[in-house]
């Protein structure tokens, strides 16, 4: 069966730096404007389970964790978020916002690390099964590789084990982000190179779309 989309679904991707953050709550207080209640999220994470997940991925960069052993941790992380989260909240009418969701999957273990995409979804098929849904919308906001390096400081709990990985890994990332997202209209690209202000009017402008 093939995943569907939700309507208040929404996702934001991209490289380190990108300012996902801060256009993450832009769009919240847009829809909050309207009345409408919004949970903002992120993966891997957004339930207890899930963060205790996050930090065997984002943390040991001195560990070797395989890249299926990764997946398998990002999909046992996926399946509690979405069954604890954010099915719940659709279904109670909220606005979900995520932080990263499948098209990171795709582009770092499926394309970075070799996996590839068709066997990412087959795995979210058959463990996920009807929790697999896809997001309305997803804002890839895309930077230059070395002017999200420059911004990133992987936060104040040591996430820096995509970081720790070298310019030209972060340069696939990009690359991939780019490839998927001309492959799928799902994808909308915004050019992070603008001024912060602009960033936030082209989200606005598509998602007056989603209300």
């Amino acid at each position: 069966m093939d995943p569907i989309k939700h309507k208040n679904f929404i996702t934001f991707e991209g490289g380190e730096g990108a300012g996902k953050t801060t256009q993450i709550k832009n769009l919240a207080d847009f829809f909050i404007s309207l009345g409408k209640e919004v949970i903002i999220t992120r993966e891997p994470g957004g339930t207890p389970v899930s963060e205790m997940l996050r930090d065997i991925i984002v943390k040991n960069h001195k560990q070797n964790i395989s890249p299926k052993t990764e997946l398998a941790i990002i999909i046992s992380a996926r399946l509690n978020h979405l069954e604890n989260l954010i099915i719940p909240a659709l279904e109670q009418g909220k606005i979900v916002l995520s932080d990263r969701y499948i098209d990171s999957t795709y582009v770092y273990q499926g394309i970075c690390q070799g996996l590839g995409i068709d066997y990412i979804n087959e795995l979210h098929s058959k463990i996920l099964e009807d929790k697999f849904i896809l997001p309305n919308k997803t804002f890839y906001i895309d930077i230059d590789v070395e002017t999200g390096l420059s911004r990133s400081s992987g936060g104040d709990k040591g996430e820096d084990r995509f970081e720790s990985k070298g310019i030209q890994f972060h340069q696939k990332i990009r690359d991939g982000f780019l490839k998927i997202s001309k492959n799928d209209d799902r994808i909308i690209t915004v050019d992070s190179s603008q001024e912060i202000e602009k960033v936030k009017q082209n989200i606005l402008e598509h998602a007056k779309d989603l209300v």
